[in-house]
């Protein structure tokens, strides 16, 4: 197995509405934030690469690179579960041999390709591991790859929270592992012009 048996699914379906415009369009050193993200996913090995939009998707597609396979999810309103199960369904359509997928937020700039990666390799190490998620302090969450037995339950999740239940539930199946990556999430302009200052 190899990382581009993982496909990555990167979450761009919000409306911004804390931060006033389109965040995942917003200047990090010339290139857009969701840019810097997929140029970092492409670095650490993954190849399949699909970006979920919604509100404002004729304001995202235009600066995603060519060989990104972009998912437009309807009904983006109805919370991040809904993208996350869009995001899924099209990764099997275009290859029903994947082995998991990697779940990435299009908000947060600061996370390396070498965490990325340790992610999706961590698929592949240990019988019992069927997922592996970023550790936050007491919980763990998104970025996180779960593997091909766990593709129904991320279809069928609901609500805003995403994939964080699905990670509890999973116990000890889950492999949790910390970063020195900055794991900011960028909500606000406030939030945006404190990491250009920490940058």
């Amino acid at each position: 197995m190899k990382l581009n048996d993982v496909a990555v699914i990167v979450l761009a379906a919000g409306a911004s509405s804390r931060f006033g415009s389109v965040k995942q369009i917003a200047d990090l050193d010339g290139k857009p934030f969701i840019e810097h993200i997929l140029v970092k996913l492409q670095s650490a090995g993954f190849t399949r690469l699909h970006v979920v939009t919604g509100a404002n998707h004729s304001v995202i597609t235009p600066v995603l690179p060519q060989a990104v396979s972009v998912v437009f999810n309807e009904n983006w309103e109805s919370g991040m579960a809904g993208s996350i199960g869009c995001g899924v369904k099209s990764a099997i359509a275009q290859a029903n041999d994947i082995c998991g997928v990697l779940i990435v937020l299009s908000d947060q700039p600061g996370i390396s390709a070498k965490h990325y990666r340790l992610l999706g390799e961590s698929l592949f190490k240990g019988k019992n591991i069927r997922a592996a998620a970023t550790a936050y302090g007491d919980s763990a969450g998104v970025p996180a790859a779960f593997s091909r037995s766990l593709f129904p339950q991320l279809i069928d999740l609901q609500g805003e929270r995403g994939a964080q239940q699905l990670i509890r539930q999973l116990g000890n199946k889950v492999k949790i592992l910390p970063t020195d990556s900055r794991l900011d999430d960028i909500d606000t302009l406030d939030d945006y012009k404190q990491f250009l200052d920490r940058k």
